[in-house]
């Protein structure tokens, strides 16, 4: 049930736009709300990579847990290496609303993209 929670969450978050309705999800009798990202933090952007005009998006894992609260981050896929550290430096100051299943708050996995143009 679990890895079908996670592969749900992942497609979740590369095929939906974010609005400001809460994302509910039913299957069978377990009801499921995922994480949310409340609010982004500002982008670290090196000037050592502006002026060489290195760009791309990195794909950013992480485990929140049940008060929103990163427990790990790991980088998933990324356009360019040398972008890595600063989506990882840029994810830490982001903040984040619990998934909650069957009016439970849960740990849970969110893949955020972080462009860098």
């Amino acid at each position: 049930m679990r890895k079908l929670i996670l592969i749900l969450m992942i497609t979740l978050t590369f095929n939906c736009q974010r609005n400001n309705k809460v994302e509910k999800l039913q299957m069978g009798n377990t009801q499921y709300i995922r994480t949310e990202l409340v609010s982004k933090g500002k982008l670290i952007y090196p000037d050592s990579l502006k002026i060489n005009n290195i760009k791309g998006t990195v794909w950013v894992e992480c485990l929140i847990d049940t008060n929103g609260l990163i427990l790990e981050r790991r980088i998933f896929k990324t356009d360019n290496e040398k972008l890595n550290q600063a989506a990882l430096k840029t994810i830490d100051n982001y903040k984040f609303k619990s998934a909650v299943m069957d009016n439970k708050k849960i740990n849970s996995r969110i893949i955020i993209p972080i462009k860098f143009e």
